[in-house]
């Protein structure tokens, strides 16, 4: 197991599209949606609402959403002639990789050290989208990011699977999958990403795993 230092950078604008408590509770509670005769929302406030945030309210990308990206990508790794890292209903990639941190805070790409980068700021997007019921015309309203980039530590088993392929899967992922709405992966273009770090650290303790899957 070999532990980097990785930093992703946005090459197209990112628009996260979180889903609210309140709807995440209608679907729970099987209810309908408020009244369209209900106040609106500012376009602001509505987008505000989309975002994913930490415990001290930083606009964040999960890392369920990451690994989601490159689990897709994983399409495109052959391990063999029979085997591929992802199929449509499977990956091996979750026991090779491992993110550390629960979500990874969207930062203004600068110069120097990523650990004195701010946070990137958002503003709101307005576009037309369609009903996938009914086909009609809808506003969406989300927040987007124009200039981002996050930078975590990645555990990856580099005696099953070499780090170039690894690297190979990350740059797949940012240019065929992509993150957030309008993706790549949904005949979009935003998202998209590069690699700007990608350093190795040291070997790394599968104890340390083991502990913290306990």
């Amino acid at each position: 197991m070999q532990r980097f230092h990785v930093t992703l950078k946005g090459n197209s604008p990112y628009m996260p599209n979180a889903m609210t408590i309140d709807d995440l509770m209608a679907l729970r509670d099987k209810t309908k949606k408020k009244s369209k005769t209900a106040t609106k929302l500012s376009l602001e406030d509505e987008a505000r609402r989309h975002l994913h945030l930490n415990a001290d309210g930083v606009p964040v990308l999960p890392r369920p959403n990451l690994l989601a990206c490159l689990i897709n990508a994983g399409v495109f790794i052959r391990l063999d002639q029979k085997r591929q890292l992802s199929t449509k209903n499977s990956s091996l990639l979750p026991g090779l990789l491992f993110l550390e941190g629960e979500s990874f805070p969207l930062l203004m790409p600068g110069t120097g050290d990523e650990s004195t980068w701010g946070f990137s700021p958002w503003r709101y997007d307005v576009r037309q989208g369609r009903n996938p019921n009914g086909g009609e015309a809808v506003c969406i309203v989300r927040p987007m990011f124009e200039l981002w980039a996050i930078t975590f530590t990645a555990v990856m088993d580099t005696d099953e699977l070499p780090e170039d392929t690894f690297f190979r899967l990350f740059t797949l992922a940012g240019t065929r999958m992509g993150l957030g709405d309008n993706r790549p992966q949904r005949k979009g273009s935003f998202g998209m990403f590069s690699i700007t770090r990608w350093e190795s650290v040291e070997e790394f303790d599968t104890t340390r795993l083991i502990t913290a899957a306990a």
